[in-house]
């Protein structure tokens, strides 16, 4: 649903800009006030300091505006591969002399602390002039933090706090009909968190218009109060106030700026969609860890088949680090991996010399190319890997292979065909008989999956667990990664395992042994407690101690009278199990657990 308004609203942005005469513009708004090339964010970074795109979390729309007529209009977006932001957009100023064009931009953050950022934009006197002008802007925004390593950065008053840019703007090919100064920017910015105020300062050089602006940005630091925002600014050098604020919400963003030199009012907002870098990178991370379990599952009895799924857990796990590079989790994943490939390319060389010696020249080459895929750049591997590739013993023996794959079909021993299949594509995946066949064995496999996996699912609702499990085995046994079957066995067998626990109740019961059978039903009903079977065999335990309850208490209290403390209490816990409420019984259990700490002292003193 946000997708199709986002849509709406930049056609009918497109549409507004085209169709009229824009007469007048300063700025995006935020930034109007907020002129800082430290805190440019979202997709008005581009115009101000490319840089600052390295911090936008999610796919961002933004639009600002002088009345009713649209002045700016732009889209921002994470790209997960390269770790960085792009955005592209126009805008429309036509305050004094004309300026129009398109722009796109990228930012990306090095090293968690350094912003880099560049952005094309050109110029003309509308929209619809031919372009007359391209310009460049660039620049850096410098963010220490504890990942540098240095003890002063690790204070939370300097931990991400700082912000130092530096900036070239107008740089290339000034449009004809006016001079677009080349400027150098630089500005500082604090952010004092505990009161939610950043300030910051702003200086340009070179440019016939430079400025010299100091300013803060306010939003209350209370939980209340977070979805207010105040700016203001003064720029020194033309002796200019401006004023702003907004409403900030998880999704969407409004804010007004007003100059009160140029008694202009100025409206902007933001549109924010999708997932942020750090939830993408968890749910990749979490993918990875998931196949990565899997794998330590089956390590120990197919290392070969583990490997591929740890190959596929790292694949994940990249997907992770390219939108979250600090994800603590997913690097301390990396590093168990990266330990694994080592330990798995030790034992795949030692594999494929074995091979090599033995002659089996298919084996050999299919360890050198899992090997290549952990190592593109050993030459040594690459040099075996083409070798192989064209040694007429493998094709040789690839084509047996493929013989006794095809007798495996005809006989119908699907899994064993299917098995040899994989084995045969891992060593030549664009083999066109083997691709034909394999998609073929897919299609019968699952089909005979599915078929033994509804006969288990009827067995299933019959209570015949036995029966059922028996099916579902077979199923898995032709698909492994059947989900249905997988989940349906693991309910099969917990039902098994609670049946199991209350026919044990149930023996002891049977046996006299009450209280065993008490607490064996009880930690049953806590999983099931609507079994209306194990609420019964309660009752009958409860009926039966209920009625040997008298003799239990005089057992109970003969023992005490014994001095064996420790069997009195045993006894008397039975009746307060039926009785809670039982005076008596309460009355001699309590002495006896005070003989036996009385004793416990005892002979502690007479140790010493």
């Amino acid at each position: 649903m946000k997708l199709v308004f986002f849509l709406l609203l930049f056609s009918f942005t497109v549409y507004k800009t085209y169709s009229q005469t824009i007469k007048t513009l300063e700025f995006i708004p935020r930034s109007s006030v907020v002129n800082s090339s430290c805190l440019a964010g979202d997709t008005e970074a581009t115009l101000l300091n490319p840089a600052g795109l390295y911090s936008l979390e999610r796919f961002n729309f933004e639009l600002a505006s002088y009345g009713l007529t649209i002045s700016f209009a732009g889209v921002a977006f994470p790209v997960a591969n390269i770790l960085g932001n792009f955005a592209f957009g126009i805008y429309n100023y036509q305050a004094g002399i004309s300026k129009a064009g398109y722009f796109i931009g990228f930012g990306q953050d090095f090293y968690n602390v350094l912003g880099f950022g560049i952005s094309v934009k050109t110029m003309s006197p509308t929209l619809t002039n031919n372009i007359d002008g391209i310009l460049f802007d660039s620049g850096i925004i410098f963010h220490p933090n504890e990942s540098l390593g240095l003890d002063i950065f690790k204070n939370e008053f300097l931990n991400n706090r700082l912000f130092l840019s530096f900036g070239i703007q107008n740089a290339g090919k000034s449009p004809n009909y006016t001079v677009e100064n080349l400027a150098l920017r630089t500005g500082f910015a604090y952010d004092f968190s505990i009161i939610g105020t950043k300030f910051f300062i702003d200086k340009s050089f070179l440019s016939a218009e430079d400025i010299f602006i100091v300013g803060v940005d306010f939003i209350p630091p209370l939980n209340s109060l977070k979805f207010l925002q105040l700016s203001f600014s003064y720029d020194i050098d033309r002796d200019e106030i401006k004023a702003g604020g907004g409403f900030l919400f998880d999704d969407f963003k409004i804010h007004f700026s007003y100059s009160f030199n140029s008694k202009l009012f100025y409206a902007e907002i933001n549109g924010y969609f999708g997932k942020t870098r750090s939830v993408l990178s968890i749910e990749y991370y979490e993918k990875a860890l998931k196949k990565y379990e899997e794998g330590q599952k089956i390590e120990n009895r197919d290392m070969e088949s583990a490997f591929e799924i740890y190959q596929k857990s790292y694949d994940d796990l990249l997907k992770s680090l390219s939108y979250d590079g600090e994800n603590k989790k997913a690097l301390l994943l990396k590093q168990e991996l990266d330990e694994k490939t080592t330990s798995y390319k030790s034992n795949f060389l030692t594999l494929a010399q074995k091979s090599e010696n033995e002659q089996n020249h298919l084996q050999a080459f299919l360890y050198y190319k899992k090997l290549f895929s952990i190592d593109k750049g050993d030459k040594m591997l690459k040099s075996k890997v083409d070798f192989y590739s064209t040694n007429e013993n493998v094709q040789k023996k690839f084509e047996e292979e493929k013989k006794v794959m095809f007798e495996y079909y005809k006989k119908k021993k699907y899994i064993q065909a299917k098995n040899k299949a994989q084995f045969l594509l891992e060593i030549f995946p664009n083999d066109m008989d083997v691709k034909k066949l394999s998609s073929e064995l897919n299609e019968i496999i699952f089909a005979r999956a599915e078929y033994y996996y509804k006969i288990a699912y009827q067995l299933y609702k019959k209570g015949d667990y036995t029966s059922c499990l028996d099916n579902l085995t077979k199923a898995l046994a032709y698909k492994s990664d059947y989900e249905k079957a997988r989940d349906l066995y693991n309910l099969v067998t917990n039902e098994i395992s609670k049946k199991k626990s209350l026919e044990r109740a149930k023996q002891e019961y049977t046996s006299g042994n009450y209280i065993i059978a008490y607490r064996l039903v009880n930690a049953y009903l806590e999983k099931n407690p609507d079994s209306k079977e194990a609420i019964s065999l309660k009752n009958n335990i409860l009926k039966n101690m209920k009625q040997s309850i008298d003799k239990t208490l005089e057992e109970g209290i003969a023992y005490y009278n014994k001095g064996e403390y420790e069997k009195a209490i045993e006894e008397l816990d039975k009746v307060l199990l039926v009785d809670t409420n039982n005076s008596v019984a309460k009355d001699y259990k309590n002495r006896a657990v005070s003989k036996l700490k009385a004793l416990k002292k005892l002979e502690e003193f007479s140790e010493e």
